[in-house]
């Protein structure tokens, strides 16, 4: 099970690797989809999560046409956040692992900061929101906003507030910038501040939310180290509502499992009553845990791996 749960989403695995440079290269001699950067992404994304979401999770009594209309939906959203940034001068793309990075048209070259949201990570949160259309949601970890603006149409009217500490590549205070200028024009509900998590956690936090109950949605996606995962989730604990969702980015690709366990220790503690440190059908392996919600409820959504 082991094996087959990596070569879902590990970004080492050679036969992902090459299938999408031959798709990236037989795409690119479209002439339609040359003159069409949306449509391009559009078509990359649901042939990349088809070829290994199809199995997995029709395997586990999702319906095809489930998973269809969470493709559609993801590949819809992604079209409309990745339009705003293109009107910005800058261009949504992806690099050799799948990974969202970020291109600025005018000084012809990527942004040099974090990325690596990902369809299937887009996926996830609509699943979620089939369940629990969260009204507040904190995330730790911003770069150059994609995430964010995209949970931020995912959940509509949810106020998001995000923290950042603008030392992932020297271009990670231009990603502030334009976070702010989107969030400005398209997203009044967004807030970004800038500090360290968990330090600085209680300045990013939002009295309206603390005051109606806490935040309801938490993706954590900042520093990724064990140590770091568990300072994010301990800093944020305190202001979390009593039904809730924890999502912590690239458990599988960084090797979080340790860092996860932790997490799991504590989240005991707090009444946390379900935990998976890798969403098989993700393709960086994310993690989830989650309290308020009878476990069911979550098939067969969210099956994966628990340490």
């Amino acid at each position: 099970m082991e094996t087959v749960t990596y070569s879902l989403y590990l970004s080492t695995n050679p036969k992902i690797y090459y299938l999408e440079k031959i798709i990236r290269k037989e795409m690119m001699n479209i002439s339609v989809f040359r003159r069409n950067r949306h449509a391009l992404e559009s078509a990359f994304l649901f042939i990349t999560i088809s070829f290994f979401l199809n199995q997995s999770l029709c395997g586990y009594s999702l319906s095809a046409q489930k998973v269809e209309t969470l493709r559609v939906g993801a590949a819809r959203i992604a079209l409309r956040v990745n339009k705003i940034y293109e009107e910005l001068g800058y261009i949504i793309t992806k690099n050799q692992l799948g990974a969202t990075i970020i291109h600025d048209k005018k000084r012809n070259r990527n942004l040099d900061t974090g990325g690596g949201f990902h369809g299937t990570d887009l996926m996830l949160f609509l699943a979620i929101r089939d369940i629990f259309p969260a009204r507040s949601i904190f995330i730790i970890g911003n770069a150059f906003g994609y995430s964010t603006f995209c949970l931020a149409e995912v959940f509509g009217e949810a106020k998001v507030d995000v923290i950042d500490a603008e030392i992932e590549g020297e271009d990670n205070k231009v990603g502030s910038n334009l976070t702010r200028k989107i969030a400005e024009r398209y997203y009044p509900s967004v807030r970004l501040t800038i500090g360290f998590s968990p330090e600085d956690t209680p300045r990013a936090v939002r009295k309206e939310v603390i005051d109606t109950g806490g935040y309801e949605l938490i993706f954590i996606d900042g520093l990724h180290t064990n140590d770091q995962i568990y300072k994010d989730f301990n800093g944020i604990s305190p202001y979390l509502a009593p039904k809730c969702i924890v999502v912590i980015h690239d458990v599988g690709l960084a090797n979080l499992q340790s860092g996860f366990r932790a997490i799991r220790e504590r989240a005991n503690q707090i009444r946390f009553n379900l935990f998976i440190s890798r969403l098989i059908w993700t393709h960086f392996g994310t993690g989830l845990l989650a309290r308020g919600f009878p476990p069911l409820q979550f098939e067969p959504y969210f099956r994966g791996i628990t340490d």
